[in-house]
């Protein structure tokens, strides 16, 4: 028998309803103080699993998982230069601040080969994705069909037809009379 099949067969083998609210609190306390020594050994044994395995391929840890940008006036504040940007950059950036004046320099920091960083602390300016429509089209697509009954409900000719055209087909309406000339 595994030793989490007896753990799990004491804990079932305990009545609960007979031990008194003092003494179920005072377990969950200890269950809790176990839980969280736990947690710190599991993080530990990882953290030098992966060490190790970093330490195989070249690289260290903070090479790997290095975090880029922190807030000088609170340390605890990070962000790794991927996904939205933190709320308290966007404020510093918006008071006219370089998104430079934020990268962490050092052995934790980012390494030399980090792509875009590197560009950035070169002083060269990293060109933004434009969003929407690209200059000289359109901003919305032409609409082919129109509701005959609303003509404000109209589509494009892609995806899963709307409701009112289904219907309407349904109803025996050709499609050639709903398109838009």
């Amino acid at each position: 028998m595994s030793a989490v099949m007896k753990d799990d067969a004491v804990v079932a083998s305990i009545d609960w309803r007979h031990v008194s609210t003092t003494m179920l609190r005072t377990a969950a306390k200890k269950v809790e103080a176990q839980i969280e020594e736990n947690i710190h050994k599991d993080r530990a044994a990882l953290k030098a699993e992966m060490e190790q395995k970093a330490a195989k391929a070249g690289f260290t840890l903070a090479e790997l998982f290095a975090t880029q940008y922190r807030n000088p006036d609170d340390h605890s504040q990070t962000w790794s230069g991927k996904g939205a940007r933190p709320n308290w950059l966007k404020t510093e950036l918006a008071a006219g601040r370089s998104l430079s004046e934020f990268l962490i320099d050092g052995p934790t920091g980012p390494s030399k080969d980090f792509g875009k960083v590197v560009g950035a602390q070169k002083g060269k300016k990293i060109k933004a994705k434009r969003r929407g429509p690209k200059p000289g089209t359109k901003a919305h697509p032409r609409r082919k069909y129109q509701n005959p009954d609303n003509p404000s409900e109209t589509y494009g000719g892609f995806g899963r037809y709307p409701p009112w055209m289904v219907a309407k087909i349904a109803a025996g309406v050709p499609k050639e009379s709903m398109q838009l000339r």
